[in-house]
């Protein structure tokens, strides 16, 4: 799921992490519609994309935003340093450059280890038809 349809685990772990469709920290009321409006977004991508050419343009630079934000969130949460550039803020709370560089060059491995940080694939298996990623019996482990 995570290598084909990456814009849906992210979603999820948006979701999971409780934050709104931006990536930014929002009110239960505003995380609760998060897998759907990035599921829509999505969606429009899809069904847009082949008659109007920069919503392509436009999708890639809306990924990178959320998800430097929520890998930025993941790495402060669960105190992982950043690799490559260092600790050194980009544009404010937008993350700082490893987390932008990590998210275009390989999005979907970046979404993919997001998600194994955030619950045990052994006690609780993937599900891709929910909005955490996670069964519904599962605990928020994050």
């Amino acid at each position: 799921m995570g290598f084909c349809c990456t814009p849906i685990t992210s979603a999820q772990l948006l979701t999971r992490m409780g934050l709104d469709w931006l990536g930014q920290p929002g009110s239960p009321e505003k995380v609760a519609n998060t897998f759907g409006i990035v599921l829509g977004i999505f969606i429009a991508f899809l069904v847009f994309n082949f008659w109007v050419p920069f919503v392509g343009i436009i999708f890639i630079i809306y990924g990178l935003v959320y998800g430097t934000r929520l890998r930025k969130i993941m790495r402060t949460k669960y105190d992982v340093p950043a690799s490559c550039f260092g600790d050194a803020s980009c544009y404010g709370d937008a993350g700082c450059w490893d987390d932008c560089c990590c998210t275009f060059w390989c999005g979907c491995c970046t979404t993919i280890q997001m998600a194994r940080q955030t619950h045990d694939e052994e006690q609780y298996p993937y599900q891709c038809c929910t909005s955490t990623g996670l069964p519904l019996n599962a605990p928020s482990i994050v």
